[in-house]
């Protein structure tokens, strides 16, 4: 029911903000006024505003179903946005005080949350359903097709990603029975699939081998961190944390989210550890490089 702000160069925490319920996933959008946090409650119908400078609750909005994955953020039309998918198949594209703008539908059940792209041709929204990975169009939320995934759907986070520097992104899923899943976002074309052997958590990105392709960095239920090739996902590279260290997670509300980023020379991944009590930075192999955004 706490939710706390660090600085990133040394941990030391800057606010604390009390909720009255406790949280289970959120966004930060940024405004000409400074940031907003945006956190979904764990009822998932539940969403708090909060001042992103000193954590005080602005407002609080009652959500008309039950969220999936939680609130995301995308440019639409030079300002951000929020965007929130709900179970019934609802995709809302939200202002910052929180006013629906526009609203659409995937056409099937909603299993993650939204993911904003950029497309070869259009700017597209994109969010897993019990039907495969669905796209919609970003201006108007109106839906353009679907990547089905047999015996299989998504769940979890999506990601995005130029891997190989084409000019076109790929989009990242994890499914239910814990693949890893790569898809061309031009012409929804699955480039590859990688059985990771857990339940996948958060990914983010990173050239961990130095070859000049961005790989897929995965957190999951029973490995703090791994990398999946860019080219084919294949393991390049695995955390030697203590197996004895991971716990049973069966109860816990969200994935773990995880970020990589540069710092001095080195490369840091930086998540929740595995056993949901605490932050961990790990260190990537020399010569690793996030992508540059």
């Amino acid at each position: 029911m706490t939710v706390m702000k660090f600085e990133g160069a040394t941990g030391r925490e800057l606010w604390h903000a009390a909720l009255s319920a406790a949280a289970s996933a959120g966004a930060v959008l940024e405004t000409a006024r400074g940031s907003l946090v945006f956190i979904v409650d764990n009822s998932l119908q539940r969403m708090f505003l909060l001042d992103g400078l000193d954590g005080n609750i602005v407002s609080q909005l009652k959500l008309p179903q039950r969220v999936v994955g939680g609130p995301a953020t995308f440019i639409d039309q030079s300002s951000q946005r929020i965007l929130l998918a709900f179970a019934n198949g609802r995709i809302e594209v939200r202002d910052e005080t929180g006013a629906v703008l526009r609203s659409g539908d995937a056409g099937s059940a909603v299993t993650t949350a939204p993911l904003f792209v950029k497309g070869s041709h259009a700017l597209l929204v994109m969010v897993g359903t019990k039907n495969g990975l669905t796209a919609l169009n970003a201006d108007d939320l109106r839906p353009l097709g679907r990547v089905a995934i047999k015996d299989d759907a998504p769940r979890g986070t999506l990601a995005a990603e130029d891997l190989n520097a084409d000019g076109v992104a790929e989009v990242l899923m994890v499914t239910q029975h814990g693949r890893v899943v790569a898809v061309n976002a031009a012409d929804g074309q699955i480039l590859w699939n990688a059985d990771v052997g857990s339940e996948a958590d958060g990914m983010t990105f990173a050239d961990v081998n130095g070859d000049g392709v961005i790989d897929v960095v995965v957190a999951t239920s029973q490995v703090f961190a791994l990398a999946l090739s860019g080219r084919d996902g294949s393991i390049v590279w695995r955390d030697s944390e203590d197996p004895g260290l991971v716990a049973n997670h069966a109860t816990s509300l969200a994935p773990r989210s995880i970020v990589a980023l540069s710092l001095g020379k080195a490369a840091l991944l930086v998540s929740g550890d595995t056993s949901r009590t605490g932050l961990r930075a790990v260190e990537l192999p020399n010569g690793s490089v996030p992508p540059k955004h």
